[in-house]
């Protein structure tokens, strides 16, 4: 945890996870680390977001950090629809 988080200041990205049926996804610019001991990660997501409250609820999600190359995937996460994970 360390070293990844040693080399993640700031950036762009995708927190996912699941509602039992479905894969859940959405573009998050503020993701940082709060604690390496124990380990805390601290994201905000958008007040008005659909998706977090479901994620939220599964009890599980993943922090996907991005690349610079990545801009189509943070534009497709960033969006609102439906299946963000088409294509």
């Amino acid at each position: 945890m360390r070293t990844v988080l040693g080399h993640f200041c700031t950036g762009i990205a995708v927190i996912t996870g699941r509602d039992g049926q479905r894969p859940l996804g959405f573009t998050c610019q503020s993701v940082t680390s709060v604690s390496l001991d124990p380990p805390y990660v601290s994201f905000c997501p958008s007040l008005g977001s659909s998706t977090w409250p479901l994620i939220r609820a599964s009890g599980r999600m993943c922090i996907n950090i991005l690349a610079d190359t990545q801009e189509s995937v943070c534009a497709q996460f960033a969006r609102s629809a439906e299946d963000k994970f088409a294509g």
